[in-house]
């Protein structure tokens, strides 16, 4: 139970033992909780500054109801234990520079879907007052406009040569419809591509320069905003390329946690969950 993310109920086949009453027991009396040092703040927050090293990982998580943790993790540790260096409610994702590109690819999307529904809207009121059956325009591929634009979200936050076959024949569709939806994802992917393509300083400054210029070409507002806030952290930005690494530690330390609360069906009590996870990854074994 110290040492690995199994739940009390799972420990019944096993001992024979009524699980349900084995994990008030361990929550109240044995695993030690309510005399936890940092109870009461856990939900808000957690940290363990002694495990800190050179190298350290950030990414989110959510642990109920869409509630974002973000965790921060000791790379070196590998995800065992002392990996854990701190947890923290909520996320600063408006912060990430890649996420606001897909934010405002979805909102060039979303603002189109509306005018589209709106242009459903009046032409189905136009075939009522004329007495008329209404039957959407639909593309090659069945979907109609509004359908097109809702259907294609997930699509413009993966790499084209990521799409299925239905999602390159819709994404062709949505492109020649919606010019500027096309130039926003290109202006995404770009981004993304500087990060995972370069490995040197001087190559990926001069790839942010020609990003610059083709965001200002776009005259698209949200990526103006996106450049502006790039180009005030510009050298903080650059120094990833000092020592490049990506965010694979974070990303593989998040698995674990989703796996865990699957395993528990839910998170019921957050501070009683952050406390498993710490005794688990936050402490020595």
């Amino acid at each position: 139970m110290e040492t690995s993310p199994v739940t009390c109920r799972t420990l019944e086949e096993y001992y024979h033992i009524n699980g349900h009453t084995f994990e008030k027991q361990y929550k109240e009396t044995l695993s030690g909780f309510r005399d936890w040092e940092q109870l009461s703040h856990a939900d808000e927050w957690i940290l363990f500054p002694e495990n800190i090293g050179p190298h350290l990982a950030i990414d989110e998580s959510s642990l109920s109801n869409g509630e974002l943790y973000t965790f921060v993790t000791n790379r070196d540790q590998h995800g065992r234990d002392r990996s854990l260096v701190a947890v923290t409610a909520g996320t600063r994702s408006e912060d990430v520079i890649q996420k606001l590109a897909c934010d405002a690819v979805q909102e060039i999307r979303v603002a189109h879907r509306w005018d589209a529904l709106q242009q459903s809207n009046e032409e189905m009121e136009e075939c009522k007052q004329a007495g008329k059956t209404y039957t959407p325009y639909r593309f090659p591929n069945g979907d109609t406009r509004p359908e097109l634009l809702i259907r294609s979200r997930y699509l413009l936050f993966k790499s084209a040569n990521k799409w299925t076959e239905i999602q390159k024949e819709r994404a062709n569709i949505l492109f020649d419809e919606y010019p500027d939806i096309q130039i926003a994802y290109g202006l995404s992917h770009s981004l993304r591509m500087i990060f995972s393509k370069n490995t040197m300083k001087d190559a990926a400054s001069l790839s942010m320069a020609q990003w610059y210029n083709k965001v200002d070409e776009s005259k698209i507002k949200a990526f103006n905003v996106i450049a502006a806030t790039f180009y005030e952290r510009y050298d903080d930005i650059l120094n990833f390329y000092n020592n490049r690494t990506s965010n694979a530690a974070a990303e593989s330390f998040n698995p674990k946690i989703k796996l865990f609360r699957a395993n528990l069906h839910g998170v019921a009590d957050r501070k009683f969950f952050l406390f498993r996870i710490a005794k688990i990854y936050g402490y020595p074994h």
